[in-house]
């Protein structure tokens, strides 16, 4: 054996070097590989790490570059190799994927080698180790990736592989804390370097992400003060190739998850257990430390953050539902409200001052509320959602202009949406004024505040744009978004002038008449008119009264004539409108007692007789021409009452009817004769036990303004007979099986006695009615609560109600 020529002797050998030497770099590359056999890939994980923990800490920095670049790429792709083949095999087999951990520990311990010995230099080309950036993050997040799904990739057999994963967990926390370190020496050329800075900057918001959902908050603390210092020494390169929007998400979705988990913790008259509150200490300096970055990264690329527009404008959502006054921290510890409004609540506005003048922001903000689009279930609080906009509509900027009107539309959209917020009897800080010092006042008047101060410096050209809007949710039907509307409007002629009042005046009389009788519509409008009138001159009110005086009847416009009340004007001013609707009242009433009046238009008639009898009734009656005008009207009243079909009530239709009459009667009782008055009441009392529940509330309506009537303050035969009636019917309404009607009796109970003289009529009433129901009433009288019979609970009793209210409509509508 001894005499036989190996295949590769010294003499082959050497001259295969000496060819190997005049070899250029692709002919080494093609050569190499059938010269030289590839070891195994554990091997070659073996030999790296020998070399590099017996070589390298022998070298010098620039000697040592020839070898990181050789090392590098083979370790980075042994590690895919590892991984991959865990992966497929973790289930099958129970030595290999321990194994093949070890060899990933070995890789990380290789990297870790590397960017230790670079730390010692002052600075390092990253032309030098172009490989390195890369190749060390990919090996972490990899790691940290692998480590964060293990309990799905290993499922049952996560214990066996628990210990060489876990020192791979550890490993590669340490890797990338010194790896942080090694970034501020890497000099990278903003040219020829570019793509290596971008990837470095897209992988380490992944590093920090994983390690934060893998509870290694420190580690992923330090990795983000890496990645802001070298953001802000190459944002300048950076600004225009980086997508900001994948660091900002990563940030947002910290902040979200930590407050959210806030929200499960038990607390108990503002009390919390010591873990749960030291998490809770943790979560918000976490959260403001996110903050912060998040502020200097949008301060950094301030008209570059397009791609994160819709991410910043949910976590301000998210911030504002987490303020200290919001209704989900009411339950917290003092401390925690503190602290949330020291370390979080107080980045909101710096986060905004670098927003609000972007357009392109504005435009999704406004387009986060957009029913037209799936994505309005993004906004989980209205109200919240509600303070953004008004954050972001003051101060005025371009921005804003530029897009005022659909954000003031979309901020009384939210208004309507806000109820709950607007309802809950919350504090948030106010502005101060005329010197005294800042209270806290309610989310309704806040919102009015800002949105005010944003009108009193519209430019002129803009007025036309809000009024239009102002009228649109004024008539909505919304009670939140039409008292908003109507206070803006009484802001905009209180600092305008009377001019602009009165013109505003006319517009709404023109409006008024168009708006159905008692409905939403009618009751702002009306209600918004007297307000407005109260701020004319005296000159300007008399041009207004003079306007409704000349044309309002012709036209129909009892309505627009009513709310020109007593309080806002003098008789004489309005004498001319007193005469305009008595003969108003005067014709309607001859109208229904004609022989043609068909049953549509005694309806509408009665309905139109409703609205304007009552505030005819409350005008001062100065000279005998109206009082006559006025007594002829309450005779043509009576006269209906005698001339009504008694035995049609039950009927929804005459029922109806006969609640409008009723309606109307009930405001003037005072100017009705004894008999009259006893006509009026008998009748209730006789068709009270077939009437609908429309025809009891206006039996019950009736019976409260009775207590005050003038008449019935006397003693007589006449009026004891009227008292006897009242407590007939009262008796009878009380008895109601519904719910609704059965309260109204209740309440005209309450009212009759609190302002009649004649003590005995309630006792008499009481009298007549069953022992059980004198119960109640007595209780209800006492303001004791009502108890519930065994059995049955407030949900069952709510039910058994709307049982016997669907009942007596199913009864109704069949008559």
């Amino acid at each position: 054996m001894g005499s036989q020529k190996s295949p590769l002797n010294e003499e082959n050998l050497m001259n295969i070097l000496a060819d190997a030497a005049h070899w250029t770099e692709e002919q080494t590359v093609e050569k190499l590989h059938g010269t030289l056999p590839s070891p195994p890939a554990e091997e070659g994980v073996q030999v790296a790490r020998f070399v590099l923990g017996s070589f390298l800490p022998h070298l010098q920095i620039e000697e040592s570059f020839s070898l990181l670049d050789a090392t590098l790429p083979a370790l980075g792709s042994f590690f895919d190799g590892f991984v991959q083949e865990c992966e497929q095999g973790a289930k099958d087999s129970e030595d290999l994927p321990s194994r093949l951990l070890q060899q990933c520990v070995l890789i990380t311990e290789s990297c870790e080698l590397m960017v230790q010995f670079l730390m010692q230099a002052e600075n390092v080309l990253v032309k030098n180790v172009n490989n390195l950036p890369k190749v060390v993050l990919h090996v972490i997040n990899g790691s940290l990736k692998h480590c964060r799904d293990s309990g799905t990739i290993y499922g049952d057999q996560q214990e066996r592989v628990s210990e060489p994963l876990n020192l791979l967990f550890r490993q590669t926390v340490d890797l990338s804390t010194h790896f942080s370190g090694l970034l501020p020496k890497l000099v990278f050329d903003t040219y020829d370097d570019i793509n290596i800075l971008i990837d470095v900057c897209e992988q380490l918001p992944v590093t920090a992400s994983c390690m934060s959902q893998l509870s290694e908050v420190r580690a992923c603390v330090v990795v983000w003060r890496a990645y802001v210092s070298f953001i802000q020494q190459y944002h300048t390169h950076l600004i225009t190739e980086l997508d900001i929007s994948l660091p900002i998400a990563s940030l947002i979705k910290e902040i979200s998850d930590g407050l959210l988990m806030m929200t499960g913790f038990s607390v108990q008259n503002k009390k919390m257990n010591d873990q749960d509150l030291k998490i809770t200490q943790r979560i918000i300096k976490m959260t403001s430390f996110c903050m912060k970055i998040v502020i200097s990264l949008c301060e950094k690329f301030k008209g570059y953050l397009h791609p994160a527009h819709r991410d910043l404008g949910k976590l301000l959502v998210l911030l504002y539902r987490f303020f200290p006054e919001n209704l989900i921290l009411q339950k917290f510890p003092d401390g925690v409200k503190t602290d949330m409004e020291r370390q979080v609540a107080i980045g909101v506005e710096p986060l905004l001052s670098h927003l609000r003048d972007d357009v392109d922001f504005v435009k999704v903000v406004i387009d986060l509320g957009d029913e037209e689009t799936e994505k309005t279930e993004e906004i989980g609080d209205w109200g919240s959602y509600l303070l953004l906009l008004i954050a972001l509509s003051f101060p005025l900027s371009p921005a804003i202009t530029l897009h005022f009107e659909a954000l003031i539309d979309r901020t009384f959209q939210a208004i309507q949406k806000s109820h709950a917020s607007l309802s809950y009897p919350c504090k948030v800080a106010g502005v101060m004024c005329g010197g005294k010092p800042q209270t806290n006042v309610t989310l309704y008047e806040h919102v009015l505040t800002r949105l005010c101060s944003t009108v009193a410096v519209l430019e002129s050209e803009s007025f036309e744009a809000l009024e239009q809007l102002l009228i649109k949710w004024l008539l909505c039907g919304q009670t939140w978004p039409a008292l908003m509307a109507a206070d803006i409007w009484c802001f905009v002629a209180r600092y305008g002038t009377s001019e602009l009042c009165k013109h505003h005046c006319l517009v709404l009389s023109e409006i008024l008449p168009r708006a159905p009788l008692h409905s939403h519509q009618q009751l702002v409008l009306t209600s918004l008119l007297k307000r407005l009138i109260s701020k004319l001159s005296p000159a300007d009110k008399v041009d207004f009264l003079s306007h409704l005086s000349s044309g309002s009847i012709e036209r129909g416009d009892e309505v627009s004539l009513s709310c020109a009340v007593k309080e806002n004007c003098k008789a004489d001013q309005t004498k001319d409108i007193r005469k305009n609707l008595l003969n108003s009242c005067s014709q309607t009433i001859k109208a229904i007692v004609s022989k043609n009046a068909s049953e549509d238009n005694v309806f509408d008639l009665l309905v139109k007789l409703e609205h304007i009898f009552p505030s005819l009734a409350d005008f001062p009656l100065t000279d005998d021409e109206d009082a006559a005008a006025f007594a002829e009207c309450i005779q043509d009243l009576a006269q209906l009452w005698a001339r009504f079909p008694m035995e049609y009530i039950g009927c929804s239709a005459v029922d109806l009817l006969a609640s409008g009459l009723l309606m109307t009667s009930s405001s003037a009782l005072n100017h009705y004769s004894n008999d009259q008055l006893l006509q009026i009441i008998s009748f209730c009392k006789e068709s009270a036990s077939q009437a609908s529940p429309v025809f009891g509330v206006s039996i019950c309506l009736l019976v409260a303004a009775a207590g005050q009537c003038s008449l019935l303050a006397t003693s007589s035969s006449e009026v004891a007979n009227v008292l006897d009636c009242i407590s007939d019917g009262l008796h009878k309404v009380l008895q109601s099986k519904n719910p609704f009607v059965y309260q109204c009796a209740l309440d005209a109970f309450v009212a009759f006695g609190k302002h009649s003289v004649h003590e005995n009529v309630l006792p008499s009433c009481l009298q007549k009615c069953e022992e059980t129901l004198q119960g109640k009433v007595t209780k209800y009288l006492q303001q004791e609560v009502h108890s519930l019979s065994p059995g049955m609970s407030v949900c069952n009793l709510l039910q058994h109600q709307n049982v016997i209210c669907c009942m007596d409509k199913t009864a109704l509508s069949q008559l």
